[in-house]
């Protein structure tokens, strides 16, 4: 015996309202996990500029020369990052009454962890002419 008319229509309206039951839980659970992921997704993918390095301006010259004896006062250095200014770590140190070179080394990370060196070269001469009596 074949079902009347109004009990088929019920029945594919069950259907399709389990359907679209189904298909919801699948949207919310997609939501939840966007959500859960929010902060991941934000660093890898909305925001692609924290991945450049800072960059890192030395104040004065890369390479400088400085007279043995002479006190010698670092110019320093600028850094710059996409998201706020990076901490910048200055490394190395100048001993003006010994002759020679010395590298100073200036680094700044971004919050990624991407970083950036520069270098800065300051050689202590003895002046020429000039007479040491020891």
């Amino acid at each position: 015996m074949e079902l009347p008319h109004r009990v088929r229509r019920v029945e594919l309206y069950l259907k399709i309202s389990a359907l679209l039951l189904f298909i919801s839980n699948i949207v919310i659970l997609f939501i939840v996990f966007i959500m859960n992921t929010k902060f991941f997704i934000e660093l890898t993918t909305l925001d692609p500029l924290l991945n450049i390095p800072p960059v890192v301006i030395l104040n004065g010259s890369e390479s400088i020369r400085i007279p043995l004896g002479e006190d010698y006062a670092d110019p320093g250095a600028k850094a710059y990052a996409v998201g706020g200014d990076p901490d910048l770590l200055a490394e190395g140190k100048v001993d003006s009454s010994v002759e020679g070179v010395y590298m100073l080394h200036y680094t700044a990370c971004n919050q990624r962890d991407n970083c950036t060196t520069v270098k800065r070269k300051v050689t202590v001469i003895k002046p020429a002419g000039t007479v040491y009596l020891t």
